[in-house]
């Protein structure tokens, strides 16, 4: 272990990033081409990136036949203290973003859903968050837009990526969504909950 600035070797490629991310989540055993495969990269790319991190100290490797498998050191302390906390925080950002929403904009909620670019995982560091919400009765939505102001002003301020919200009450979301409306189809179709009821809940409103 290198003691100075562990860090900058870690984290010093976006390759290694990747697979430390895909471990960390997985805490499983993997061979390097299954671990190509799932991250993206050329076999070269992913095998240079294991050894490295193998060198380091937080990935261990055993021969299984003709394949190398590879598994995070659990017990390692960067593994222990930063990486594994580190990649558990990063997979609840989304979650965290419309639990703040709700935190912040203080209205009842039937459901947040997250749309576009960042359930697409195409999003870029200026990218809005598009996102559906469906409260539960028309007068909710009449009333509610200066408290979602504040929150998204808030929200852009804390995360860097404004919200960008469009407002169905359930009865008119259900509605639309039966009635193959393009937009809520969509929707549906690519979208993904944050916060609250399922899809299949959400439409099973008496329309």
């Amino acid at each position: 272990m290198i003691f100075h600035y562990p860090l900058d070797d870690l984290f010093g490629q976006r390759s290694r990033v990747a697979l430390l991310r895909l471990m960390v989540r997985t805490r499983a055993e993997h061979s390097g081409r299954e671990l190509s495969r799932l991250v993206g990269l050329d076999g070269k790319t992913c095998h240079a990136a294991l050894q490295e991190l193998a060198r380091q100290g937080v990935v261990e490797c055993r021969k299984a036949g003709t394949a190398i498998l590879y598994k995070l050191k659990d017990r390692h302390v960067l593994v222990r203290h930063i990486l594994a906390p580190v990649f558990q925080k990063e997979a609840g950002f989304l979650a965290a973003y419309a639990g703040e929403l709700q935190k912040r904009a203080r209205i009842p909620l039937v459901s947040v859903i997250l749309f576009g670019s960042v359930v697409r995982g195409e999003e870029r560091p200026s990218s809005d968050v598009d996102l559906v919400l469906v409260v539960p009765r028309p007068e909710v939505s009449r009333t509610c837009q200066d408290a979602l102001d504040r929150a998204m002003v808030d929200l852009s301020s804390s995360y860097g990526s404004p919200p960008q919200i469009i407002l169905f009450d359930r009865r008119e979301f259900a509605k639309k969504a039966k009635s193959g409306d393009a937009f809520v189809t969509e929707v549906l179709r690519t979208g993904r909950v944050l916060y609250g009821k399922p899809f299949s809940e959400i439409i099973k409103h008496d329309t």
